[in-house]
């Protein structure tokens, strides 16, 4: 039996004269020609050696074809620890978010509590109730934000200043979509798409703000607009948010009455919530910073 080693040129594409190809040609004596080819990136093996040299090759193409329990475990070690990094932050930009929404919703309000003000002699929307002067609103007249009544749904689009927005969505605060507001009457799912997140100080309703004053600590003085609230992020659910498990958010109105325990600021952002003044500007404060200038006497407009 005679061996002949061939030299193939490389194949189509290749450099001239690189050889790409080993293979050998055996002559049995029965006449039948064997071949064993071998291409290792480019090299000329040794007569004799091409077989074992492919075995080994293909064994170490197999073993790598995948990973090894040890690479697994450390792949998700590293998933799981940046995971327990990212997730937080990504939690506290959310929140963040949620909160300078409800600051835009909140200014863009009060830009229509001026302009419908504008439009009506200089007197504030009705929040719906009794105002500062003994006022009541007239019957079936609509309040600021379209509620049906204490405990009763809302229909912000048939409030007062929505023609001044236009925009449902700025009176729900984001972090409300899908929060109970207990203190409706309805099913879970009714309390959950409850539209209203602010509620209006109820004794600036059907006022003009000129004309009033505050009794801060016992002394009447002129009402100051820069610590007036005009309205407030309310609390939605009582029983996880106040100090007192039956306040709640329930018809847009805001009794700033000093102690007045049934109507209380939300702790939705940071434990605190947003308010915006009647001059206009809005701001985040903490639960107990609200509680305690409502308490002092800021928010509760008088005649003089």
């Amino acid at each position: 039996m005679r061996g002949v080693s061939v030299l193939v040129a490389g194949r189509s594409g290749s450099a001239p004269g690189v050889v790409r190809d080993v293979c050998s040609v055996t002559r049995g004596v029965a006449g039948k020609i064997r071949t064993d080819c071998l291409f290792i990136r480019g090299r000329i093996l040794p007569g004799g050696s091409n077989r074992k040299e492919k075995v080994a090759m293909k064994s170490i193409r197999e073993s790598r074809l995948g990973f090894t329990l040890i690479e697994l475990l450390v792949v998700i070690a590293i998933i799981a620890i940046l995971a327990a990094i990212l997730f937080p932050v990504f939690s506290r930009a959310r929140q963040r978010a949620n909160m300078l929404s409800c600051l835009s919703n909140l200014k863009q309000l009060s830009l229509a509590f001026k302009m419908y003000a504008d439009d009506n002699g200089g007197r504030m929307p009705s929040s719906g109730d009794t105002t500062a002067g003994g006022l009541r609103p007239a019957a079936n007249a609509p309040n600021f934000c379209g509620s049906l009544g204490a405990y009763q749904k809302a229909d912000v689009t048939k409030g007062s200043i929505f023609p001044y927005v236009k925009a449902e969505k700025l009176f729900l605060c984001p972090a409300d979509r899908n929060r109970e507001a207990s203190n409706i009457i309805g099913t879970l799912e009714e309390k959950k798409k409850y539209p209203l997140s602010y509620s209006m100080n109820n004794s600036l309703s059907l006022m003009k703000p000129e004309a009033l004053a505050i009794r801060v600590n016992g002394v009447v003085t002129d009402l100051q607009p820069t610590r007036m609230l005009l309205l407030i992020h309310e609390a939605r659910n009582g029983r996880d948010n106040t100090q007192n498990p039956n306040a709640g958010i329930n018809d847009g109105i805001f009794v700033p009455t000093p102690g007045y325990a049934q109507d209380l600021p939300d702790r939705v952002h940071y434990d605190g919530t947003t308010i915006v003044y009647l001059d206009g500007h809005a701001v985040w404060k903490r639960y107990e910073e609200l509680v305690q200038e409502r308490d002092a006497g800021y928010w509760q407009a008088i005649l003089p």
